[in-house]
C-alpha cells in the first residue's frame, strides 16, 4: 500500500465515494484494501476520530506496511494524541527512513503541547530577553 488511496470509481462525489465505499465494505468486511480505502476517505474529510479504527484494523492486519503505519500515526496527531503517533511513527521510519513525510510526522509528533507560561524576572541585567520580546520562560523554546 501506498500514503495515498487507490482512485475510486470514476471521479464521484464525496458524499457518493463514501457511501460507495461503505457499500464494499458491507459485502467485504475483512477486505483492509476497503478498511484503507474508507479510512482515507474519512481522513481526507478531516473526520479522523472515525477513520482512526479502520487504520488500527488496516495496521494490525499489515504491520510491514509504512503506508499505512504513516496514516495511522497521522490521524493520531490530528487527534491530539502525539504520544501514541510516535509508535506507528516510528515503525513506518523503521520501514522505509528514506521517506520525508514520515521524517516530519516524527519530527511534528515530538513537538511538546505545552510551554511553561512562568513570566521571566525583570532583572535589567538581562537584557537579551525582554528588550527582545520574550516575556517567559516558554519564548525560551521554540521548534527547531
Amino acid at each position: 500500500m501506498s500514503d495515498r488511496p487507490a482512485a475510486l470509481p470514476g471521479n464521484l462525489p464525496q458524499s457518493s465515494a463514501q457511501s460507495t465505499v461503505r457499500r464494499a465494505l458491507a459485502l467485504a468486511a475483512e477486505d483492509p484494501d476497503i478498511h484503507f480505502q474508507y479510512a482515507c476517505l474519512l481522513a481526507h474529510q478531516g473526520m479522523n476520530a472515525q477513520a482512526l479504527p479502520h487504520f488500527q484494523w488496516v495496521a494490525q492486519a499489515r504491520p510491514d506496511d509504512p503506508g499505512v503505519q504513516h496514516l495511522l500515526g497521522l490521524a493520531l496527531q490530528r487527534l491530539g494524541r502525539n504520544g501514541e503517533a510516535l509508535v506507528p511513527l516510528r515503525r513506518a521510519f523503521a520501514l522505509a527512513p528514506a521517506n520525508p513525510r514520515v521524517l516530519q510526522a516524527l519530527a511534528e509528533s515530538a513537538q511538546p503541547a505545552w510551554q511553561p507560561d512562568t513570566p521571566l524576572p525583570d532583572d535589567p541585567r538581562h537584557f537579551w530577553t525582554l528588550s527582545y520580546g520574550l516575556r517567559t520562560y516558554g519564548n525560551l523554546f521554540t521548534p527547531r
